[in-house]
């Protein structure tokens, strides 16, 4: 006669066990998960912020590029007031205008109060005078700056902390 099949389960502590590290992963995941969002989702944290300043930059490169593929020259106006937070290119072959509207930023520059105006030539591809934009924005009730936009006098446009 053979022996009986002696039935595996699991006991008590190893049960307990592995819900107890199932729930640490859980907790940590979801510790995670909301600082994560928190992050994402605040227009003031430094990662919209930054991005927003990048979206400036690479909107800025892509104005001199059209400029220089349709061979047609621009004038850049940046606001000069901390207040305000636009650029706008008006093209001098068409008179149409390209606006850039910042959300959560603002930007400065060292002009008169009307704003900054750079000419741009595609005959000589430059942008004159070359200009540095400070990026400001509020953080708890402060008045921060960390990034800067700048347009060399050859188009080169860089953003940077």
């Amino acid at each position: 006669m053979e022996p009986a099949c002696k039935k595996h389960a699991f006991s008590l502590v190893e049960l307990m066990t592995v819900i107890a590290l199932f729930a640490f992963v859980l907790s940590t995941t979801f510790v995670t998960g909301t600082s994560m969002i928190k992050r994402y989702s605040d227009k003031k944290s430094d990662f919209r912020v930054e991005g927003e300043v990048e979206n400036a930059a690479a909107w800025l490169r892509s104005v001199i590029t059209r400029a220089l593929w349709s061979k047609s020259d621009f004038t850049l106006m940046v606001s000069a007031n901390k207040a305000e937070s636009w650029m706008i290119v008006k093209w001098k072959t068409t008179g149409e205008q390209e606006f850039w509207n910042a959300e959560n930023v603002t930007f400065k520059t060292a002009g008169n109060a009307t704003g900054v105006f750079s000419n741009y030539s595609h005959r000589y591809q430059t942008l004159t005078p070359a200009i540095s934009i400070i990026v400001y924005y509020e953080d708890d009730r402060k008045t921060r700056t960390g990034w800067a936009i700048s347009v060399s006098g050859y188009g080169y446009v860089s953003a940077y902390r």
